[in-house]
């Protein structure tokens, strides 16, 4: 799942996210954006924070995705 669609459908903000995460909240607007490659860390800290709905492949393809679109 797309981080977008999950802040969506848990009715998060990215800032609430961004907290919960333990980045800052511009990160996340750039991941959404696919503005940037998120480090490994933030990775798993995504994963986990949302117990696995948004997956470290979703994250990559994303930003693969935005770079040859």
């Amino acid at each position: 799942m797309r981080l977008a669609d999950y802040l969506k459908q848990h009715e998060i903000t990215p800032e609430q996210f961004a907290v919960r995460v333990g980045i800052h909240f511009t990160t996340v607007y750039r991941l959404i954006a696919g503005d940037s490659m998120p480090k490994r860390s933030t990775i798993r800290a995504i994963v986990e924070a949302t117990k696995g709905e948004v997956r470290a492949i979703d994250l990559i393809e994303d930003e693969e995705e935005r770079k040859v679109g």
